[in-house]
């Protein structure tokens, strides 16, 4: 069956067709300049939709974006272990293209291989710190830019070796591990709330701190941490009414949700040790029943 169109039909295609645009590359390592397979490429419109095309490269590392409405665009290379550099190795922002009506582009895109980071956190009697959160805070402005280029997730948290080993993109950072957060009862088993973000190896601000200067596909490991320790006070009191051997006071701090149950002594009197500065309410309690003073 034979259609026929309109002359003006003809016109508008073409008018649109022009409108067009193609944005195309090639994507290389930056180590070698050697072409790069299997990279996914995002394109990323700068419009309220934020409209993503997508296409990988072929086994030449190239790719090929046709019939782009005229706009910009950010473009996000996307493979395992590698991340974006520019041929001179250093940190390059998310490429922007503006593609224009008719403007065929070409591009070339250089990746890198990420460097890897492990170690351990221990506390300062060299036991190992489970859930520590470990952070890379950029170095200098080059590492910043990759931090956000690599959209990674800049923090990782220990295990219960307290051990930790993260990727990251290569450039100067500082190494903090954080104290664990949440609700927990302070004593033997949870001295944890006495120690303080440290960064590495033992410094309590980044200028104390060494800076590590991480290399593309190398892992630098034994990055040890030992948590440095706070400040530490005790408080101390006595109660009236409670009934010997069954009466013990407990103070809470509802800012950073810890708290610490005592005895009371047979002349009434109790001594809470080892607690972080900090707000505190106490109450006691007596008998089975546990009624409150």
């Amino acid at each position: 069956m034979n259609i026929s169109l309109p002359l003006s039909a003809f016109v508008l295609l073409a008018l649109c067709a022009q409108d067009m645009a193609t944005v195309s590359g090639l994507v290389v390592d930056a180590a070698d300049r050697s072409p790069l397979a299997g990279v996914h490429i995002k394109l990323v419109a700068a419009n309220e939709r934020q409209t993503v095309y997508g296409d990988t490269t072929d086994d030449k590392g190239r790719f090929s974006f046709g019939a782009l409405p005229p706009g910009i665009y950010a473009i996000l290379p996307l493979r395992a272990g590698m991340t974006l550099q520019g041929l001179d190795g250093t940190s390059v922002p998310l490429p922007i293209v503006s593609v224009k009506s008719g403007v065929n582009q070409e591009l070339r895109i250089a990746m890198v291989q990420k460097a890897v980071i492990s170690g351990r956190v221990t506390d300062d009697a060299g036991l190992p710190v489970d859930s520590a959160r470990i952070i890379l805070e950029p170095g200098g402005s080059g590492a910043m830019m990759a931090m956000a280029m690599m959209h990674m997730q800049a923090m990782v948290a220990t295990d219960d070796r307290g051990e930790f080993r993260m990727s990251a993109p290569p450039g100067k950072f500082y190494l903090k591990a954080g104290v664990p957060t949440g609700e927990r009862a302070i004593g033997a088993s949870a001295n944890n709330i006495l120690l303080t973000d440290t960064y590495y190896p033992s410094g309590t601000n980044s200028k104390s701190g060494q800076l590590l200067d991480l290399q593309p596909g190398r892992e630098t490991p034994n990055l040890n941490i030992v948590l440095a320790r706070k400040g530490s006070l005790s408080i101390g009191g006595t109660v009236a009414g409670g009934r010997p051997g069954a009466t013990t006071v407990t103070v809470s701090a509802s800012q950073i949700r810890v708290w610490q149950t005592v005895p009371v002594d047979s002349a009434g009197r109790f001594t809470v040790r080892n607690l972080p500065p900090e707000t505190y309410h106490a109450y006691a309690t007596t008998g089975a029943e546990n009624a409150r003073l």
